[in-house]
């Protein structure tokens, strides 16, 4: 019997192991998931920003080259308009910059802790 009881005990050893990889697989694939789709969304919020700042440096432009204003505030309509959208746009990538570094953070913290209990 004490074959059949050691062979049980390694069995059991080895399923729990295995699934405890599954586990942390599965927490490693969504959580790579998750930061893919913000870095994404953070890239769209940055190359928009990077537009939407063309777009002022062409009004600016327009403005006083073309139209010959002397200068540009920015309380002209549509240049506080363009600037308020960068200014959104800004903190959107901020938000997401931070999403970044909090699950950075918390992934070193899980990997320090699971070191530490080994």
């Amino acid at each position: 019997m004490a074959f059949s009881e050691d062979l049980k005990k390694y069995v059991d050893i080895a399923v729990d192991k295995t699934r405890d990889a599954f586990g942390k697989g599965k927490k490693a694939v969504s959580k790579f998931g998750d930061d893919s789709a913000i870095r994404i969304e953070k890239l769209h919020y940055e190359r928009k920003a990077r537009q939407e700042i063309a777009t002022l440096g062409k009004l600016v432009f327009k403005a006083l080259s073309e139209e010959k204003q002397p200068s540009v505030s920015a309380s002209d309509e549509l240049i506080a308009a363009s600037l308020r959208t960068i200014e959104e746009l800004n903190a959107e990538i901020a938000r997401r910059a931070e999403l970044l570094k909090k699950d950075d953070a918390e992934a070193k913290k899980d990997e320090n802790s699971a070191k530490n209990s080994e």
